[in-house]
């Protein structure tokens, strides 16, 4: 009995420690934007001393084609859906480029211009913003969706509200009749997130002749280990009612308090294999006595979502 207790102890541990781990994150939602039409170039005091910038400007749009008009003003509102470029003189020598369409990361690309005449050098810098401005242009590619752990699918799973019926196959031992006891369980059960109700009725049977029919009431919570796997513990009160020999015609009733623990393997989408242990105390008002009650059952279970 008490490696039964302290197996189903340890078991209740390492499923809520693995419970513990955090949710899954919901997808990121990226905002759609339009492919940008336009592109504004607009030049630092210093570089527009020294470059031409109609020219550059008019490179730049033989560059891009028909599909990207170059507009002749820097400026333009700031909501306006464009693919802006700043050009910029870092130092005598060298040239700075950065181009940003909305909703995408800033590129930026040196120009080195030492011994290139200025006419010359504006020719290099319009090869390089149209570059950059092809760059931007281009849709994003879609990251490849990940794929859900075992873990973080069963989580999801577990969020649905199912409803659940399940025959089993019972066997056990009552310290008030000194016997084994053998019989069938059906129960009905509704699942949550956070705790699952079932309601279960038992008619059991001893060797001698004497019968029981037990109606409980159960509360529990299940840890999802992954898709196939699952542990239930729980607690439970029920209604024993036996005439404890063959010969006794006459009735009593007695309640039952007891823990529970169950094992859940999926056999298919909705059809589970339950192995399940409730070790409890039968309390029998007329006999004033508290008795020792254990009992481990097999069961198939069929679960839905309504």
């Amino acid at each position: 009995m008490r490696a039964l207790v302290s197996l189903f102890f340890v078991a209740c541990v390492f499923a809520t420690a693995r419970q513990s781990v955090a949710e899954p994150p919901a997808a990121a939602t990226v905002d759609v934007v339009d492919t940008p039409s336009v592109v504004r170039i607009s030049f630092a005091r210093n570089a527009a001393e020294k470059l031409n910038a109609i020219r550059l400007r008019r490179l730049v749009e033989l560059q891009l084609g028909a599909e990207l008009a170059v507009d002749p003003e820097p400026f333009g509102p700031l909501d306006e859906n464009v693919i802006r470029v700043f050009i910029e003189l870092e130092t005598d020598t060298l040239v700075r480029v950065q181009a940003q369409a909305p909703g995408r990361r800033l590129e930026s690309r040196p120009v080195d211009v030492e011994g290139v005449p200025w006419e010359v050098a504006t020719r290099f810098v319009a090869i390089t913003a149209s570059e950059l401005v092809k760059s931007q242009a281009t849709p994003p590619r879609k990251p490849r969706p990940r794929e859900l752990t075992p873990f973080e699918r069963a989580t999801l799973e577990a969020r649905v509200p199912r409803f659940e019926v399940s025959a089993a196959l019972e066997t056990g031992y009552w310290e008030a009749a000194d016997e084994a006891v053998f019989g069938s369980r059906l129960r009905v059960a509704h699942h949550t997130y956070w705790v699952s109700e079932s309601l279960s009725f038992a008619a059991l049977a001893a060797p001698d002749g004497s019968v029981g029919y037990d109606l409980d009431l159960v509360a529990l919570h299940q840890f999802w280990i992954d898709p196939s796997f699952r542990l239930s513990p729980g607690a439970g009160l029920s209604l024993f009612v036996t005439n404890l020999s063959s010969t006794d015609e006459s009735f009593r009733a007695a309640s039952r308090v007891h823990a529970i623990g169950q094992l859940d393997l999926r056999i298919d989408d909705d059809t589970w294999f339950r192995l399940a242990v409730e070790p409890g105390l039968t309390l029998d008002p007329e006999l004033d006595a508290v008795n020792f009650w254990m009992t481990g059952a097999a069961a198939i279970a069929f679960e839905a979502a309504p």
